[in-house]
């Protein structure tokens, strides 16, 4: 093996950081954000949610400081940026702990309503109008 090229220490460190940072996400419920109100989750966070991220976390860190502690200078590299791969999944998993649950208000509806089937309606008649002028 090249000097250059990382051993499975770096590799290990580089692939556990890049899973959890990617993966992480689709576990965790949904991040609303909502222009001039602010941020919230979609539904509750789980137990085994917040037991995953830390346990990631862990996992992620202590394989960095082996890369980095036993490695060569390539397993080095890929230490340091598995350590900054897990940070940034230490951003996602405490803002867990800051966001509150999006509570949605009874008058809220999700189908549309009569002004916007009628405004669709409309539209829909004025571009079957245009497009059969554009065909005479």
């Amino acid at each position: 093996m090249s000097r250059y090229s990382p051993t499975v220490r770096g590799w290990i460190a580089f692939l556990i950081a890049a899973f959890g940072f990617l993966c992480f996400p689709s576990i965790r419920p949904a991040i609303l954000v909502e222009s001039g109100v602010g941020t919230f989750l979609a539904e509750p966070v789980t137990r085994l949610v917040y037991f995953t991220g830390a346990v990631l976390i862990i996992v992620g860190l202590l394989a960095s400081v082996e890369a980095f502690r036993r490695g060569s200078r390539a397993d080095k590299v890929f230490a340091c940026i598995s350590v900054l791969l897990t940070i940034g999944l230490m951003a996602q998993y405490f803002q867990l702990f800051v966001l509150s649950i999006h509570r949605s208000l009874p008058h809220q509806a999700l189908e549309p309503t009569r002004v916007d089937s009628f405004s669709t309606a409309f539209a829909v008649d004025v571009l079957l109008s245009w497009v059969a002028q554009l065909g005479r």
